[in-house]
């Protein structure tokens, strides 16, 4: 149980993490006018949502 929690989160310290950093990356390319790396940054961000469902997947797995 407790193993389970520490996964837990430690996804979503990691989700949090990436996301301010693709955040602040956007916000920094939209002020240089840079829309492909905005366009590349926001596909990052759907791997880390992607990345992040897969870490809870498996910490819940870690219970069984």
């Amino acid at each position: 149980m407790r193993s389970e929690a520490v996964a837990i989160g430690f996804a979503v310290l990691v989700l949090a993490m990436g996301s301010l950093f693709v955040v602040l990356g956007i916000v920094l390319a939209v002020g240089e006018g840079l829309w492909g790396w905005v366009l590349t940054l926001a596909v990052f961000e759907l791997l880390f949502i992607a990345a992040f469902a897969a870490m809870l997947h498996m910490a819940r797995q870690r219970h069984r």
